[in-house]
């Protein structure tokens, strides 16, 4: 029997056999961290980075606008314009063509109000980077931008409140996003239809398990949004569109890619906050799962350098791909093109492999072993 508790506060619920597994895999497990010339030089290149980010206040602002107003544009032409290159006004179309187009409209939707959640709730509410807070007009911004996050149902109040504990108990029992070993199970039950609003899956984040007022207040954001893209597209594509592109694609699209990212970016790598996440790049994999360049494509540079705002994120990423050995480069980061589908077969048969070797069956204890 596994046992879960609830860490302090009602955070995202923990797991102990899970905890104790990556403890007896981190130590059963050779693995070439980062030297200390590494991270001096990493902490010398991020320094320089964070001085550019504090001494260009309105560029940076200028920046984090050009995002959003990125997203707003490229969500109303995913849904408005987009699908008329395959459904011309004034034609019958067949259904396959509809439900093609539907697919096409909802899956970028969904991705790209995941992009967009990302971005405002963790660079917003969690790290406060999205604009400067010296001013009371970058504070007026900053709120506002914070909450964008709820169009996508996320809840910040809760994320921001377990994030950080993540960054500075990385790794224990106090870790508010504790992934370093999270059974598969978990993760399969956080793909069931629906899981990012049903409580039959505990595997993620984004949301309290229950309605609070933060909770509702997205909710009702959610539903205002998505509610008059729903009718506009009733209007343009039809009720067969509208239902395949708002209630088959958007539940699922960004939050299952939010679960894949997360399952894959700290699972079975080392109880170290220096060491204890990988980075998908700036390729396909990153921006696909990350939720593009503003959202998490390289994670082990945002524990490195916690503070820096997702483009110095980036060049930090240029400048440890210069520093890593051909063993670490296996560890932190991935191959183009079969690098993830590789890295995620191994870990979940991974998981299964060490679980059985190290739970005696029916008890959910770890079996102390010898270190091989």
């Amino acid at each position: 029997m596994i046992h879960a508790k609830k860490s302090k506060g009602d955070a995202m619920i923990l797991h102990p056999q899970e905890l104790d597994l990556a403890k007896a895999y981190s130590t059963s497990h050779t693995f070439e961290g980062l030297s200390e010339e590494q991270l001096h030089s990493i902490a010398k290149r991020s320094r320089v980075l964070y001085q550019w980010f504090k001494t260009h206040p309105i560029l940076h602002s200028a920046i984090t606008v050009a995002v959003l107003a990125f997203l707003f544009a490229a969500d109303y032409w995913a849904l408005m314009r987009l699908p008329r290159w395959l459904l011309p006004a004034g034609e019958t179309h067949p259904i396959s063509v509809i439900l093609l187009a539907a697919c096409i409209a909802g899956f970028l939707h969904s991705y790209l109000l995941y992009s967009m959640a990302f971005f405002t709730m963790h660079d917003g509410y969690s790290h406060k980077v999205l604009f400067p807070m010296t001013t009371r007009t970058g504070r007026w911004a900053h709120t506002i931008a914070s909450n964008l996050c709820r169009f996508a149902s996320a809840e910040p109040d809760y994320f921001s409140k377990y994030h950080m504990p993540h960054h500075l108990k990385f790794g224990t029992e106090d870790d508010g996003e504790f992934l370093n070993f999270v059974f598969p199970r978990r993760y399969w039950m956080s793909l069931l239809p629906l899981a990012a609003y049903t409580n039959f899956n505990d595997f993620l984040i984004h949301r309290p398990p229950t309605y609070t007022k933060s909770r509702i207040w997205s909710a009702v954001m959610a539903l205002g949004y998505n509610g008059l893209y729903s009718y506009l597209i009733y209007q343009a594509f039809g009720g067969l569109f509208t239902i395949v592109a708002m209630v088959v694609m958007l539940p699922h699209v960004g939050f299952y890619l939010d679960r894949v990212r997360q399952f894959t970016e700290h699972n079975l790598m080392p109880l170290e906050n220096t060491n204890g996440a990988r980075s998908f790049g700036l390729g396909f994999w990153g921006m696909l799962l990350g939720g593009g360049p503003w959202g998490s494509p390289c994670h082990l540079e945002h524990h490195l350098a916690v503070n820096l705002p997702w483009y110095g994120q980036l060049l930090l990423h240029v400048h440890l791909r210069r520093l890593l050995t051909p063993e670490q480069r296996c560890q932190f980061l991935i191959a183009p093109v079969v690098g993830w589908p590789k890295l995620w077969w191994r870990i979940v048969r991974d998981l299964n492999a060490f679980r059985r070797l190290h739970v005696a069956p029916g008890h959910g204890v770890v079996l102390t072993r010898n270190r091989s």
